[in-house]
């Protein structure tokens, strides 16, 4: 009976010994394409900082030229409802994007606000710059590099007359989600599967040793 216990007791060993190794294997796997679906996740989640830095370009530029008609008409004792029009369904949709306050002026232009106090639409026009990007977060990266957020100030011909720093983390609306879950939420996912992932491959390369 000795030597039957023995015999057997090596193969319990072995066969536990692979069955440990085969689960870890199988949870490096699964903790690989959590990995590799963060970083998916980021990409798309730049792009749409992107895109929706650009839609509030654009809808900036429309509240800019709604103000400038407005402003002229009613000096000219005209009527204004349709450049009206136009800034009110620019602003709304704004508003949904960024988070922004406005301040109607006596000359009929309507002064646009970020949160955090810098101006997007004053009697000058101001942009969001750059409009983002799609690079991936790289294993356990907390400190993506990326180009700084500025809000450039656009002259009458469209060229950029003066860039300010402005930081976009606070944006509010879309963007400010957008921000948040680009340089917040999804680094820290991708730190934490990199963590796990290093601990569990350190300790199959000593159960394999």
């Amino acid at each position: 009976a000795a030597a039957a216990v023995r015999l057997t007791a090596p193969e319990s060993g072995a066969g536990f010994a692979r069955d440990v190794i085969d689960r870890a294997q199988d949870v490096i796997a699964g903790v690989t394409a959590m990995r590799d679906g963060v970083d998916a996740l980021h990409r798309e989640v730049s792009a749409g900082v992107g895109t929706t830095t650009a839609r509030i370009n654009v809808l900036l530029g429309q509240v800019h030229d709604a103000n400038g008609a407005v402003a002229r008409l009613k000096a000219q004792g005209q009527a204004s409802a349709g450049p009206e029009s136009q800034r009110h369904s620019a602003l709304a949709e704004l508003a949904g994007l960024i988070g922004i306050t406005t301040s109607t002026q006596s000359d009929g232009r309507i002064f646009v606000t970020a949160q955090g106090g810098a101006a997007l639409v004053d009697a000058r026009l101001r942009q969001i710059a750059p409009a983002g990007d799609t690079a991936a977060i790289g294993a356990g990266d907390l400190s993506a590099d990326r180009p700084a957020t500025t809000l450039d100030l656009i002259g009458p011909d469209g060229n950029v007359l003066r860039r300010d720093p402005w930081s976009p983390a606070g944006a509010g609306g879309t963007l400010g989600a957008l921000i948040g879950a680009r340089d917040g939420q999804l680094p820290v996912a991708a730190f934490e599967l990199h963590r796990v992932l290093s601990t569990v491959m350190q300790a199959l390369n000593k159960a394999s040793n």
